[in-house]
């Protein structure tokens, strides 16, 4: 049996406050290609009571067009 101890503990994102995040990406597919910015935002949130992270954002490839996610901790 473990001791107190070495129980494992579980910490939470309670002290992360929701937030929008704005920006610019730089991307470029060869080290010789020139860099090209694009639009780039997010948001971040505390989920399920403050043991869960939801970034979620969107991205825009200078080809592909644009491009979101869901990250989830």
């Amino acid at each position: 049996m473990a001791d107190e101890e070495d129980e494992m503990t579980t910490g939470t994102w309670t002290d992360v406050e929701a937030q929008d995040l704005e920006g610019t990406n730089a991307f470029r597919l060869m080290p010789t290609d020139a860099l090209v910015d694009r639009p780039a935002a997010g948001v971040v949130v505390p989920a399920a009571g403050g043991f869960g992270l939801c970034v979620q954002y969107d991205w825009v490839h200078p080809d592909g067009g644009p491009q979101d996610g869901i990250l989830l901790a």
